[in-house]
């Protein structure tokens, strides 16, 4: 896996009232806030970090991980972070995360504008092909809003989790083919990610019968 660095491709990356840009040391303290509220905690598999933990993880290569923070333009507020983890560039496969920290923005639609963008970002510019997320059961919020975005259910699994009980694990995920097939993604690509993904697709095709 390579370190962080190599993944971070675009500084900033737009939708109608957001926009992402990478993880920096000025976030330190909001995302250590954010993973510490209760009602993000119980979801999590990790534990809680502290701000010096966080740190220590930042300042190293974070291998295989892709890290952004998603910021609210009107205020330009940071709400909420996204990942890629696990990265695998043999197959183009890896997991996701998303986080939206700052309860006064949560129920807007955020964390539905801020994927659809990671998504075509992480198939148009990091040749991503499949991409898993895992999810607590409970969370029954984003499980609708990934099955929205053209997620499938692949199975359930149980793991310890960050409050140290036991809890069902969703697991869904997302092909590459689904984001063209999908409104959703061609209405809030600002970036013509999807001419980009499209390309790729049929240039593998012509390839293939070649």
């Amino acid at each position: 896996m390579e370190p962080h660095a190599h993944y971070e491709r675009l500084a900033r990356i737009e939708t109608p009232r957001l926009y992402l840009r990478p993880l920096a040391l000025r976030d330190a303290e909001d995302i250590v806030r954010w993973r510490s509220d209760p009602e993000s905690a119980a979801l999590f598999l990790s534990a809680q970090p502290t701000l010096e933990e966080h740190l220590r993880w930042f300042r190293g290569l974070r291998l295989g991980r892709c890290d952004y923070v998603v910021v609210e333009r009107a205020t330009e507020r940071s709400i909420g972070a996204l990942n890629y983890k696990a990265i695998d560039e043999r197959d183009g496969s890896c997991e996701t995360g998303t986080l939206i920290g700052e309860r006064a923005s949560r129920g807007k639609g955020y964390a539905r504008e801020a994927k659809v963008a990671w998504m075509l970002y992480g198939f148009a510019c990091l040749g991503l092909r499949t991409v898993d997320v895992l999810m607590h059961e409970a969370n029954e919020g984003i499980i609708r809003l990934n099955t929205a975005l053209g997620y499938e259910h692949v199975g359930s699994e149980r793991h310890a989790t960050a409050l140290g009980d036991e809890a069902t694990f969703v697991r869904m995920r997302l092909d590459v083919a689904r984001v063209t097939c999908l409104a959703i993604y061609r209405e809030l690509d600002l970036h013509g990610f999807l001419a980009t993904i499209e390309a790729r697709a049929a240039s593998g095709a012509g390839e293939a019968g070649d």
